[in-house]
């Protein structure tokens, strides 16, 4: 019997992931959250990453800020003040993320969908806040994750920003790692997460602070996991599409867009291409309008690509429609969704062609990765 080595380049990625969160130092839980972002961009994401040279990967900067976003929203807005680092203290220094999202904890707009669209439908919110966040991840854990130090895009560092591209430049090894190994990666990842955030929570200068979380570690662990693991986009907003259709009374403008049958005296429902199940996607090209019979036969399942392609017109007629009634945000979603820029396309190119390209192979991932029935028409 024959032994041979195994290719360690082969694992390289997964040793890359432990690494830092066994040796990276853990003076706040950011390096969490940009590892648990790459998991969730691997899992509904992937389609909009690029390979360059030397086997790197680029994943833009504007879908981990998003990530980024989600996942430390219920943690600011919490009753309580849950400390995200050893000098995260209330009235002090404070993370950049805390001080961005504490203000709409204090107004009451507890609605992450809602704060999203806000931040998505203003052009100058859009560009300050999300800049904002950006910059605090790139000068942190991008910065400081594995190898800190090295500025050379080649060199030691694992993690790289990229400004022509405004991407977090990765080693392809650890970015096909990542997507085979997603899910337990981010499962292990929420459970340090969930044990840092007690050791910050119960240090001697915590004990000072009453308004901050504090209880038996044992106690808090399950807590906090749950905190971290629980998805805080559960909401179907389904209220600006209703709004057009049926103002004015003018429902006879209006089809199915799986049927082409008006929806004049007839009961419809919004449709999320892309199942909500799935993904949670609440974006304005995600959602038409569809009668609810037919709504109800396509359920949760995935609708096929023929199904798409065959009611191209439909869709092309609510994106229009949507553009024109709700500009920027249209633009900034299906941007970061789709990669459609429509505000600098070039003549002769149809954005709804390239939109409706990029959907199909959206729907194409999802229904492979997650095994999901296709729905035929």
């Amino acid at each position: 019997m024959t032994f041979c080595k195994t290719d360690t380049e082969a694992s390289k990625g997964i040793h890359q992931v432990a690494s830092i969160l066994e040796n990276d130092s853990k003076s706040t839980t950011y390096k969490y959250a940009l590892l648990r972002s790459l998991c969730t961009i691997s899992k509904y994401d992937s389609d909009i990453i690029r390979w360059v040279a030397d086997n790197k990967v680029l994943i833009p900067m504007a879908s981990i800020t998003y990530e980024w976003i989600k996942q430390y929203w219920p943690i600011v807005l919490n009753d309580k003040y849950i400390m995200q680092g050893k000098d995260d203290f209330p009235g002090k220094k404070q993370l950049v993320i805390r001080k961005l999202l504490e203000p709409y904890k204090l107004t009451g707009k507890g609605d992450l969908n809602v704060f999203l669209q806000e931040v998505d439908a203003d052009f100058s919110m859009h560009t300050s806040f999300l800049t904002k966040v950006s910059r605090s991840i790139i000068e942190g854990p991008i910065k400081h994750s594995g190898g800190a130090g090295e500025n050379s895009k080649y060199g030691n560092t694992i993690f790289v920003y990229e400004k022509d591209s405004d991407s977090l430049l990765i080693p392809g090894s650890l970015w096909q790692d990542i997507e085979k190994h997603s899910h337990w990666i981010e499962d292990s990842i929420i459970l340090r997460w969930a044990r840092h955030t007690i050791t910050f929570n119960s240090g001697a200068n915590a004990l000072k602070t009453t308004d901050v979380v504090l209880a038996n570690p044992e106690f808090i662990l399950g807590k906090m996991f749950e905190l971290l693991s629980t998805k805080v986009t559960d909401e179907r907003d389904t209220k600006r599409i209703r709004e057009i259709i049926d103002k004015d009374n003018v429902r006879e403008s209006f089809h199915c867009v799986w049927t082409g049958k008006p929806l004049l005296n007839e009961k419809y429902d919004v449709d999320h291409v892309i199942p909500y199940i799935y993904w949670g996607n609440n974006d304005l090209w995600n959602m038409i309008p569809s009668l609810s019979r037919i709504n109800r036969s396509k359920s949760d399942k995935m609708p096929s690509e023929k199904a798409i392609r065959q009611q191209r017109n439909q869709f092309y007629f609510y994106w229009d429609l949507y553009h024109a009634k709700f500009p920027q945000l249209f633009a900034t979603q299906i941007n970061r969704a789709l990669g459609c820029k429509l505000d600098s396309e070039k003549p002769g190119i149809n954005w709804k062609e390239t939109a409706l390209d990029k959907m199909v192979e959206k729907v194409e991932t999802f229904t492979k990765r997650l095994g999901v029935q296709v729905w035929k028409i």
